[in-house]
C-alpha cells in the first residue's frame, strides 16, 4: 500500500501522519544562539500507550507540548465526518488498532452498543479476562511479556501482585516504576513491532 501523508490539524508545516498511522515532524528552521539559526530534521515519532489502552505521540507548538491520541489524528485526517459525530469507535474494540478501516465516527450511543465493547465489559465482570501481561518502562517502551502479574511482581521482588493488576485496571498509572498492560488490549502487530524496536534498534529515532 502507498503510504500517504498528510498535515496534522492545528499543526500544519509541523506534523504530519499518514495512512499507515505513522507519525513524523518536518524539517524546520529554528533559532539558535551560537549560529542565529539551525535546521532541525524531521522525524518518525515513537507513540506511546495510556493506560486507558489508547495510543498517543506529543506534538510541540511554540514549545509546549501536547497530548494527541492517535486514533483521532488519524480519523480527523483520513476519514470523512458529514455528521459532525463526536466520537471515534475502534470497531473491533481494539483500542490498539488504529488502522484506518478499523475507525469510525460515531455518536456516544453508538460507540456504547459497540458489540465488542459491550462483549469486553460483560468478560470483565465475570472475571474470565486474559492472563497475559506487558511491561513498559514508564516511557511507553516496551520491556517484557509476562504470563501474568504474579510472577511479573516476584521477578521484581514483590510478594503481592495487587499493585499490578490495580494499574492493569486503570486505578493506577503506574506500579512498581512500570507501565502495565493485557496483551489482549493491544494489537498483534503492534506488540511484534514493539518487541522489533526493543530487540533490534530506536526504529521511530530514525529522521524520515
Amino acid at each position: 500500500m502507498e503510504e500517504i501523508w498528510k498535515d496534522i490539524e492545528g499543526y500544519e508545516g509541523l506534523y504530519q501522519v499518514s495512512n499507515l498511522g505513522r507519525v513524523r515532524s518536518l524539517d524546520r528552521v529554528v533559532k539558535s544562539e551560537r549560529t542565529g539559526y539551525k535546521t532541525v530534521y524531521g522525524k518518525i515519532i515513537k507513540p506511546r500507550i495510556e493506560n486507558t489502552g489508547y495510543y498517543y505521540v506529543l506534538l510541540y507548538k511554540d514549545g509546549k507540548p501536547l497530548k494527541k491520541t492517535l486514533h483521532r489524528i488519524l480519523a480527523k485526517a483520513f476519514i470523512p465526518n458529514p455528521s459532525n459525530k463526536p466520537q471515534i469507535d475502534h470497531i473491533n474494540g481494539n483500542r490498539a488498532d488504529c488502522r484506518i478501516e478499523n475507525l469510525r465516527w460515531v455518536t456516544q450511543g453508538e460507540n456504547n452498543s459497540n458489540p465488542h465493547r459491550c462483549q469486553e465489559f460483560s468478560r470483565s465482570k465475570s472475571g474470565n479476562g486474559y492472563k497475559r501481561i506487558v511491561q513498559y518502562s514508564l516511557d511507553g517502551n516496551f520491556i517484557k511479556e509476562w504470563d501474568g502479574s504474579k510472577p511479573a511482581s516476584l521477578s521484581l521482588g514483590q510478594k503481592s501482585s495487587a499493585h499490578i493488576v490495580d494499574c492493569l485496571s486503570g486505578r493506577k498509572n503506574s506500579a512498581y516504576g512500570y507501565k502495565w498492560k493485557y496483551v489482549k488490549d493491544i494489537h498483534p502487530f503492534l506488540l511484534r513491532l514493539q518487541k522489533d524496536v526493543y530487540i533490534l534498534t530506536p526504529l521511530f529515532a530514525h529522521p524520515s
